[in-house]
């Protein structure tokens, strides 16, 4: 009798070590799996964010200070042929942006423009093609340089009296020391650049509606000249291709994700163009753009203009603080360009 309660006791002592090994086991697993849980999440938000930042860098790259002037060239042929025009010039530059992509699929890793054409074009066309975009990268910053000391001088003039090369030097290196130092600080600073854009954007877009006529918008000059003028400056505006090879780089080489930027970039892009013409030519009757242009050539902005042609000088203010941060957030997406290309 007593030899079988010790085996009892035994037996019910080893089933209690059991159970505690099985209880262990299980809170370790539900600890690693919180862990691998968390990891996870964090993860898919540092990747969304990723995302964001890229989209943002080629709309901010296309969406420059000289958007506000193209209403200008705009209005000269009409909303209706304006706007065909835009769609033209989205379709063909998001194209191209999409083959710059398919090339970078097959190159090495941090391939760029000059490697890209050292493999498909040879030495000469490497030399070329290196040549052209060091041209186009640097008479780009220097007139975002030269507009954004500009416009800074405009806002400190109540602070400070500082003359136009102390405050080009001041933009400069403020915008490039974040290009060479910080990657990750650049990408949170050129969202909140991009977001606060938008913000001055729409403030513009509704002051300036208070003399909307949609009759205006039925106004069309088929002029082939006026055509030909608009087109190149549509392009030039879609000007993000250069910046496609960074972006499939940092995305470690994930082609759906960075056809998913390219497109809703773009496509942000020309959704903000379109409610720019919308808005201007909605406003403007064709015998007034002839004195628009007039005012243009004077170094008036379309935005200070348009303030006065519906009496209200706050859009006037809020026109150079977008054309502020548009010039910026320019620069910062042709600056990350050409650091990396350099």
């Amino acid at each position: 009798m007593l030899n079988s309660l010790k085996k009892d006791r035994d037996l019910l002592y080893k089933q209690v070590l059991i159970c505690k090994k099985l209880v262990m086991h299980a809170n370790n697993s539900r600890f690693n799996d919180c862990g691998l849980i968390g990891e996870s999440m964090e993860k898919s938000y540092h990747d969304v964010f990723k995302k964001i930042a890229s989209v943002c860098l080629i709309t901010g790259t296309c969406i420059g200070g000289g958007m506000l002037a193209l209403p200008i060239a705009g209005g000269r042929i009409g909303f209706i042929p304006a706007s065909i025009v835009m769609l033209l010039s989205w379709v063909f530059m998001t194209f191209t942006g999409l083959l710059y992509l398919e090339i970078s699929t097959v190159m090495k890793k941090d391939a760029h423009i000059s490697s890209m054409a050292a493999d498909l074009l040879g030495p000469k066309g490497k030399v070329l093609s290196w040549l052209v975009y060091l041209f186009i990268c640097y008479a780009s910053l220097v007139a975002y340089v030269s507009e954004g000391g500009k416009l800074m001088g405009l806002f400190l003039s109540s602070y400070v009296d500082l003359s136009r090369d102390s405050l080009n030097f001041l933009y400069l290196s403020l915008f490039a020391s974040l290009l060479v130092f910080s990657r990750k600080l650049l990408n949170s600073f050129n969202v909140t650049l991009l977001v606060c854009m938008f913000v001055s954007f729409f403030a513009i877009v509704i002051m300036g509606s208070q003399n909307f006529n949609g009759v205006f918008l039925l106004q069309q000059n088929w002029d082939s000249r006026g055509l030909l003028a608009l087109f190149p400056l549509m392009l030039t505006t879609f000007s993000f291709p250069g910046i496609v090879p960074v972006i499939y780089n940092s995305h470690q080489g994930n082609l759906k994700d960075v056809r998913q930027i390219v497109f809703i970039g773009t496509t942000l892009t020309l959704v903000i163009y379109f409610i720019w013409f919308w808005i201007v030519l909605g406003s403007i009757p064709f015998t007034e753009v002839s004195r628009f242009e007039q005012s243009y050539e004077n170094d008036n902005s379309i935005a200070v203009m348009l303030s006065e042609f519906v009496n209200n000088p706050t859009l006037g203010v809020m026109g150079q603080v977008f054309g502020f941060l548009a010039i910026s957030t320019s620069f910062i997406g042709v600056g990350t360009a050409l650091v990396h290309f350099l």
